[in-house]
């Protein structure tokens, strides 16, 4: 029988479902000759219902809903209102994007209904404590994000982004439920709980089901946070999706991925603390280890010859799941680190792909030899993206230096030396195609019939730019408080 309380857990999905649920409708019953850019506006007012909803529970004691199949702590409010921001502004970006783009239609106004589907799943995916729940609610962000890759129809690489997402996102969902089903077999129950157990009941290396059932279900889940081997969907799907789409991708879904990983690993995570000399005992360490090594410096090595500044950033962008990996190893710290990064990386991201189609808007392509000028012809945007991308190469005092000074501290303090002088020298060679996109803006001469005088951009997208450009500033001056709120959020895993 579902109670209040477990309505109460689950309020902020259930404000984002009801949302979609409307906004769909609403398009489907709108006339065709009217603009779908008043949903947009309407997709805000839910993601604001849906913000509020966390926010009036945070800081209260956690609960289980559902019957242990959810839980209510401030670890999946920090990261409903993560969703919230990353959704807003990939909104904002639509707004001013998508009437551009769309074909037939205005707009295509089942954008903003599947966009509020995706956030409400990745909402619920933050708070799963069972693997049934956590396999229901990724498929509640996955499959709306297949056809958000998809949204422009007639327009080749959009179609083809999308079906590389739905082909390789299904093998993984096949991975991930296979993974389920043997962790039910090795545990007898699917309860998160129940698994960490049975992983200390024995030695992993003596439980096949086990051993299997993990290794299937961090595949799953590494699939979305776009971490090597499993990474070669990203850059692609980035590069062909629209840019509202992309901007979801690479913030939202990449943050609700790496929720998830923490809820599954602390799980077992904190019965291995108990009378353990050291994290090397966990089965996943070394694993994780491998795969953050491989992720951050496959991924910066593959940037620096790329051609495309969306395709650049979605190798940035797993460049960052390296680097986030490192935190996930360091326990409570780290998962401080984890969060404080995510809501960071967030705001950077988020406004350099509000730029990209910002200047798409103005008639500039995504290649880096589009760019060249782009100082000249639209010194705000030119400036604005500069910030964007020097925090993402980690420059002080943006709020990229602090995440990764607050990641790599945590690694030290947990002494992962050499993983952190990895990590640190990937962030250097970063540095170098960042730079690339600021010299072609700024010192390389425009291609020919560049000379036209910039168009003012659209309001959406600008104000998208400036709360991201605040926000960057904001937590690169004044880290401490949000920090503190991070590390109070991931308190209630340990």
């Amino acid at each position: 029988m579902v109670t209040g309380n477990d309505l109460l857990a689950v309020l902020p999905f259930l404000v984002a479902a009801g949302g979609g649920l409307l906004l769909v409708l609403l398009d489907a019953l709108s006339p065709p000759q009217v603009s779908r850019r008043f949903l947009g506006s309407f997709a805000l007012v839910f993601l604001a219902g849906m913000a509020a909803a966390a926010l009036v529970g945070l800081g209260r004691a956690p609960f289980p809903a559902f019957g242990r199949m959810v839980m209510a702590d401030d670890f999946g409010r920090f990261f409903t209102l993560l969703f919230v921001v990353a959704a807003a502004l990939a909104v904002l970006v639509a707004m001013g994007r998508l009437p551009d783009q769309a074909d037939g239609r205005a707009a295509r106004g089942e954008f903003y209904g599947l966009l509020l589907f995706a956030t409400a799943g990745a909402s619920l995916l933050s708070q799963a404590t069972d693997l049934v729940t956590l396999f229901i609610a990724l498929e509640t962000l996955s499959i709306p994000a297949y056809i958000l890759a998809a949204v422009l129809r007639r327009d080749e690489r959009s179609a083809e982004a999308g079906l590389k997402y739905f082909i390789l996102g299904a093998f993984a969902t096949g991975l991930l439920i296979y993974g389920i089903a043997l962790l039910y077999g090795a545990a007898g129950s699917t309860e998160m709980a129940a698994v960490a157990k049975a992983a200390m009941a024995g030695p992993w290396t003596g439980n096949f089901l086990l051993v299997a059932g993990g290794l299937l279900v961090l595949a799953g889940l590494i699939f979305k946070i776009s971490v090597v081997p499993l990474h070669m969907w990203a850059p692609d799907v980035y590069q062909g999706a629209p840019t509202a789409s992309t901007t979801f991708f690479a913030t939202g879904v990449k943050a609700a991925a790496f929720a998830a990983l923490l809820r599954v690993l602390t799980m077992p995570l904190a019965e291995l603390r108990v009378g353990t000399p050291g994290l090397e005992s966990a089965g996943w360490f070394t694993l994780l280890q491998g795969f953050a090594i491989a992720t951050m410096t496959l991924a910066n090595i593959t940037a620096l010859v790329q051609r495309d500044v969306k395709r650049l950033l979605a190798y940035s962008s797993i460049a960052h799941a390296g680097y986030l990996l490192v935190g996930v190893l360091c326990l409570e710290e780290g998962a401080s680190a984890v969060a404080f990064y995510l809501l960071s990386y967030t705001f950077m991201t988020g406004g350099a792909f509000a730029l990209v189609a910002y200047l798409e808007h103005d008639g500039t392509g995504t290649g880096l030899d589009d760019y060249r000028g782009a100082g000249r012809r639209n010194p705000v945007a030119a400036v604005m993206l500069s910030v964007f991308l020097f925090s993402l190469a980690g420059i002080p005092p943006l709020a990229g230096f602090f995440a990764k000074f607050y990641l790599f501290k945590a690694a030290i303090d947990q002494g992962l030396l050499a993983l952190t002088i990895i990590a640190v020298l990937n962030s250097m060679v970063s540095a170098y195609y960042y730079l690339r996109v600021m010299v072609a803006m700024y010192m390389e001469p425009e291609p020919a019939g560049a000379d036209t005088p910039a168009a003012s951009p659209s309001a959406p997208i600008a104000v998208a730019a400036v709360v991201c450009l605040l926000a960057v500033l904001v937590l690169g001056i004044l880290p401490s408080s949000f920090l503190d709120l991070a590390a109070s959020s991931v308190r209630a895993l340990f």
